[in-house]
């Protein structure tokens, strides 16, 4: 599988794009594009057109009116049924530092998904025209080279972003003064899932790093990311599996030993039951 690195993939700027997704009559139609990721953030803005987004293996309807979010390194697929029209949004994280977008902000905002379901936003009608007014905002903006272009171009994005998150479903939210410490508390569990799941299996290990009880725990993976702990890290594991199975030339066992399962059958039984389908089978499914 290929991963399209910002540098290769665009020339006008180094740090951000915008462009619209037009049908063209040279090119076959509807198209159907091979899996592939990206090292830089995605946004996709449909106005027109139907087919199916796939991302991270998980099949979603692409309709007029549906806003994508892929993060760096999710894997994805576009096949269309009818030809799609809209806009695709690219930025990398260059971009975020040079126009001030922290990366919590992106985290908090809850719409790029590292991993597990992704599906797309549909806001309301009023919504989705304010949200293409900025992306027309933002396309005249990086027409320009104005002195604080970035800062421009980053204000518009960020905009578009809060734009979209109020069409998001939101959990009912602990009080206020409970909810600064509980969102800095997911956003540390999550980012310790990042950096230990190849060996950290067990709820209680992330509980105990975060100084709280597995209960707690459980509670606010809960409220905020709407699963519970184990099945939050055994997702991010599972994802793992199928990646390196498309991506690398490891074997199931290698692939088991490198996340830190000593037996390579639990690893094979455990991804058996979460997908319905062998190790080989979800191999030879995406590689034919």
């Amino acid at each position: 599988m290929k991963q399209y690195e910002f540098s290769e993939t665009f020339n006008r700027d180094p740090f951000f794009n915008i462009e619209r997704i037009q049908d063209n009559p040279a090119h076959e139609s509807p198209r159907k594009f091979d899996f592939h990721s990206h090292d830089y953030y995605v946004i996709q803005i449909l106005t027109k057109g139907s087919g199916t987004h796939t991302i991270d293996f998980r099949s979603y309807d692409m309709n007029p009116g549906s806003v994508f979010f892929l993060n760096p390194g999710q894997p994805h697929q576009v096949t269309e049924t009818s030809p799609n029209e809209g806009f695709i949004i690219s930025f990398n994280y260059e971009f975020l530092a040079r126009s001030n977008i922290s990366l919590n902000f992106i985290h908090d905002i809850n719409l790029f998904r590292p991993f597990g379901e992704s599906p797309p936003l549909h806001p309301g009608s009023d919504n989705f025209d304010k949200i293409l007014a900025y992306c027309m905002e933002i396309e005249s903006c990086f027409e320009r080279s104005d002195d604080f272009r970035y800062e421009a171009l980053g204000a518009y994005l960020r905009l578009l972003l809060i734009s979209c998150n109020a069409s998001c479903d939101i959990r009912e939210l602990p009080p206020e003064d409970l909810a600064d410490n509980a969102v800095e508390t997911i956003r540390n569990f999550r980012a310790l899932v990042e950096k230990q799941f190849r060996d950290w299996h067990r709820a209680s290990q992330y509980a105990d790093a975060l100084y709280i009880s597995v209960n707690y725990l459980n509670k606010l993976v809960k409220t905020y990311l709407g699963t519970s702990t184990k099945d939050y890290i055994q997702d991010r594991i599972i994802l793992e599996v199928k990646r390196s199975l498309i991506n690398s030339g490891q074997t199931a066992k290698e692939i088991a030993y490198d996340l830190g399962y000593k037996e390579p059958s639990h690893l094979s039984n455990a991804f058996k039951k979460c997908t319905g389908i062998s190790l080989s089978d979800f191999r030879e499914h995406y590689q034919s």
